[in-house]
């Protein structure tokens, strides 16, 4: 369903503002397509776009929701290890769902630390070392 959504996406476009080997939280837009495109060595020309896009999509959220977190919980190393806190070990690629991190994302913005998202990802985090 995701790679049809992404397909569906229409323009205009406003450019995208991270370039592909950009490092937030740990990750960027090229270490997540490698984890979506995983075992497939010889992707085809129409994997490689819908992958990355989904990628881009997934690190754009990722961003936000590690943003929020860094303003919300300062001793956490959001913006070093951040994205560890949002893997899910459950799914094949390690990749959490585009619509569970909108919801997360959500969550965050209407109750902030009164949140459960919040809570789960606190435990998730490495502290800061300084």
């Amino acid at each position: 369903a995701h790679m049809q959504e992404a397909a569906n996406r229409s323009p205009p476009y406003a450019p995208y503002p991270y370039p592909v080997d950009e490092i937030i939280g740990g990750d960027s837009v090229q270490s997540i397509q490698r984890r979506l495109l995983g075992t497939n060595w010889n992707p085809s020309a129409h994997d490689m776009q819908m992958s990355r896009i989904q990628a881009e999509d997934l690190f754009e959220l990722k961003v936000e929701i590690i943003r929020k977190m860094a303003g919300l919980h300062p001793s956490g190393d959001w913006m070093g290890w951040g994205a560890r806190a949002l893997d899910n070990p459950r799914t094949a690629t390690g990749e959490e769902d585009l619509a569970r991190l909108h919801q997360m994302l959500d969550d965050l913005q209407s109750r902030n630390e009164q949140s459960a998202t919040f809570w789960r990802l606190v435990e998730r985090v490495r502290l800061r070392a300084d």
